[in-house]
Parts: structure tokens; sequence; C-alpha cells
């Protein structure tokens, strides 16, 4: 009986959930199975969606049901970093609804560390870090390696772009950093984005793309905070409308990030440079051992031999044309069943979901306070916290 009840609920805040996510007429009728007017009815008061529908809308929305009871809808915004995406095809759209729901679950997600470190009594540390896109890259990449305290004997152990990843990730927490991987966008519509505030800056990464990938994401998200710019980016250089000084900004950042990977006075003493400028059979595998050795993408190092002068244009096209038919052929990845334990860990990060714990642990949050930050059921609480602490 309780399905066929009318809710009563507030219908401007239904207006305003839509409003607020950037989602039109049109999608949400879609998602609800419902047609556009009468969703239009809903939301001027001409009539109500029962308790059932109600509760479609909530999940469409991703907001409680209690939310639309409110008397008035709340005063929040959420934060939509400047479109520096390359590729063709979102100068007129703007962004998708995944898109919105990450910034939204990320602004949230800031809230709520702010909230839990007053209750530990903690302050975290101010982001004073400042760059100029007149700054020399190379420069920059060796200043910014200096604030993370990784050396040239740290990258070399590592030999793995998963552990990497999660050490360029853990140095960047250490800043108070929070840096948070998306698990539902496309990797065609972003692959990082920035949100600057002088306390607990935001870096998001996709969690679709390759750890080589998302290490060169972190360090180009990182730059974007350094030059006080917020930005939703596909790290492309090519294609698109952006503007020229939009443009510029985008490769002095994918520059920084590639620097940072490999310094060019690390790079220019190892002994297989020599060989790997060499077309054939020893040249690709001496990219390989180098691709390996700093926790990078060929055609990182590619790039960064004809950054240097060490090889010349049409060599980095045809090795970059190469490693792109290489990966068209490659079979999809296979995915497998993440537990939610692990997931929330990968999705909110290590800095995150410590501070969670804590303020479980000691009492100042409940365990539904706790599946709610996390979005992972109590039943899991044991299993993230034995792998947390094991990790």
């Amino acid at each position: 009986m309780a399905r066929s009840m009318q809710a009563l609920i507030n219908p401007a805040m239904l207006g305003w959930a839509r409003a607020l996510m950037g989602l039109d007429l049109d999608y949400v009728a879609e998602k609800a199975k419902i047609a556009p007017d009468r969703l239009v009815q809903w939301e001027t008061g001409g009539s109500s969606p029962t308790v059932a529908q109600l509760r479609k809308l909530a999940r469409i929305y991703r907001f409680p049901i209690a939310v639309f009871y409110l008397p008035a809808p709340p005063d929040h915004k959420i934060p939509h970093p400047s479109d520096r995406r390359f590729l063709p095809g979102f100068e007129e759209e703007g962004p998708s609804p995944e898109l919105s729901f990450e910034f939204r679950w990320a602004d949230e997600r800031r809230e709520i560390a702010l909230e839990l470190l007053t209750n530990i009594g903690v302050t975290p540390k101010r982001f004073d870090a400042e760059a100029s896109i007149r700054n020399t890259p190379e420069k920059l990449a060796m200043t910014i390696r200096g604030m993370l305290g990784i050396t040239y004997d740290d990258q070399t152990t590592w030999r793995d772009s998963r552990l990497a990843f999660n050490r360029w990730r853990e140095k960047l927490e250490r800043l108070d950093v929070l840096v948070f991987q998306a698990t539902e966008v496309p990797l065609q519509a972003m692959r990082g984005y920035s949100m600057f505030f002088d306390i607990l800056p935001i870096i998001g990464v996709n969690r679709r793309d390759t750890y080589n990938a998302r290490s060169f994401t972190l360090l180009h998200e990182m730059t974007h905070l350094m030059l006080r710019i917020e930005s939703l980016c596909d790290m492309h250089e090519e294609g698109g409308e952006l503007s020229e000084p939009d443009k510029q900004i985008e490769v002095f950042c994918n520059s920084v990030a590639g620097c940072t990977l490999v310094p060019k006075s690390y790079f220019q003493r190892e002994e297989a440079i020599g060989p790997a400028t060499q077309p054939g059979e020893d040249g690709d595998k001496a990219i390989r051992d180098l691709a390996r050795k700093y926790s990078v993408s060929r055609e990182l190092i590619v790039r960064r031999m004809l950054t240097l002068g060490l090889v010349g244009e049409s060599f980095y096209r045809s090795k970059r044309e190469q490693y792109h038919r290489e990966y068209a052929i490659l079979p999809p990845p296979s995915g497998g069943f993440v537990h939610p334990a692990v997931d929330a860990v990968s999705s909110s990060g290590r800095s995150f979901v410590g501070l969670t714990l804590e303020n479980l642990n000691r009492g100042f949050i409940t365990t539904s306070d706790f599946s709610d930050f996390l979005r992972v059921k109590i039943k899991h609480l044991g299993r993230l916290q034995d792998s947390f602490l094991v990790a």
C-alpha cells in the first residue's frame, strides 16, 4: 500500500535538485520512466509523485529522500572546474551528469574532511605552493619532487605502475591534498580535474585510466593547483576549440608532469638512452626498460627524448603511432570483483578513509555516518579496518 501513497514533498525541491545537478527534463524522465510533462507537474505542484516514484528520483539525483521535504532549497552550488578538454565535442555540452555527480561528491567529501579534522583537533596545512606559467618546467618539476620528497632511488625501485601511482598519491595526500578517483565517469569525458582551495585542495583522476596515465594526471593537476587554476582536463594537446591561453596552460601542465616523472638531470645519465634512440628491436627494448624503470608509459619516454633533442619529430610521431596501434588491439581490462572495502579506499584515498576511521574509533561519528561518508555498507566495516591497517 505504501508504494501508491502520495509523497507530500515540497515541489520546489525537485526542480532545485534537477537544476543543481545540471540534468535536463528528458534525461530525468527517461531514467525515471515517466513522461517529461509529468515531471513538470511534480516540480510545479500540479501533482505529486508517489513514495515509490520519489525514491526513484532520489536515486537519480543522489539525494536522501528527506531533502525533498525541506521547506526551502539550501544555498548550495556544485563547483565546476573550467573545461579545458582538447578533444572536440564538449564545447557546447558542459559537464555530463556523471561529471556533475563526481564534482558534487568531491566537494561533499572535502566538507566532511574539514569537519572530521575539527573533531580530532587537527589543523590541516595550508596549500602555499605556487607557480607561474613563466616558470621553467624542468625547474618547477624538481621543486615538486622536493616538496613530495621523492628521490631517484625511491622512484626507480618501484618498477610497478600501480605501486608508483599509489606512492605519488600518498605523497600528495601528505601535503593535505585530497586525491579522489572517479569510478563512473567515462574516460573520454575526463581524465582529471582540480579544485583549488587554500585548505584541502582537490585532485581527481579517472580510475578507468591506466596507472601510468593516472600518475601523469596527478602531476598535471598538481601543476594546476600551483597555478591556482581549476580545470577539467583530458591531457590531449590537439583538437577542440580551446582558446590560445587555455592551450598554453594545458601544454605547460603536461610538460611539468612529464619533467616531474622523468627529470632531465636523471634521464640524461641513463645508459639506455643511446640504444633507445635507434630504430629496431634493440631500441624498442631500451625504451621499454626506461619506461619500466621510471614507471611511466613508453610514449612519455619518447616524448622526453624529443623534448631534450635526442630524437626528431618524425621518430616521436612514428613511435606514438606504433604505441597507439598496439593499445588499440589490446583486449579490454577484465575487471572483476572489487571488494567494497578496497573500492572505498581506492575511490576516497587512504587519507580520507583514515580520517573517517579515526573519528569512528574515537566516537565522534556513528557507524551510520561512516557508511554514508564512504558509501560503503556497515557490514564491510571490519574488512575495511583490517585492509587499511595491513596496507
